[in-house]
């Protein structure tokens, strides 16, 4: 995830969804993600976010 913070920077920020629920440790990451197959869901979201508005 990336956002701009209030001195006009960006912050990138990784999470993980682990049955259902959203972590955003690094413990959690480096725990269920590094060094593992992963799955990118962002454009999917990005086409349901078009679809619901």
């Amino acid at each position: 995830m990336r956002a701009q913070n209030g001195f006009g920077g960006m912050n990138i920020e990784s999470m993980a969804v682990i049955n259902g629920e959203i972590k955003t440790s690094d413990s959690a990451w480096n725990k269920n993600c590094a060094n593992k197959t992963l799955f990118d869901v962002k454009s999917d979201v990005i086409k349901l976010l078009k679809i619901a508005s």
